[in-house]
């Protein structure tokens, strides 16, 4: 008698992925962060409002403005390694396999 084996493939969860960058790696306790996502995708909004329901409080004071969801103003956001003001900003929109860098910038004179 022969026998017959079948695999199916299993698919994973669609994610993008969220880099955190210098102190903010820290501050989270890990560098990325996964996020799932739908087939429509997700707006930067919306992946900094599900990032704040995943992070540590202390990330989250260093990301946003007091009492808002409003980002600092040093910190720049980069999708597929372009900065969001290049596309459509927070309503730029990401989908699986899309990563979302977050970096705190530094200035000086």
């Amino acid at each position: 008698m022969k026998s017959t084996c079948t695999f199916l493939k299993v698919s994973e969860m669609a994610a993008i992925k969220v880099k955190l960058i210098a102190t903010l790696g820290r501050l989270a306790g890990r560098d990325v962060i996964e996020i799932s996502v739908d087939g429509d995708g997700l707006t930067v909004r919306d992946v900094l409002s599900k990032l704040h329901e995943v992070s540590s409080d202390e990330l989250m004071e260093r990301l946003f403005k007091q009492g808002s969801m409003e980002l600092q103003s040093d910190i720049l956001v980069l999708v597929n390694d372009v900065e969001i003001s290049a596309l459509d900003g927070l309503d730029t929109v990401v989908r699986d396999g899309d990563t979302v860098v977050l970096l705190p910038t530094v200035h000086g004179g």
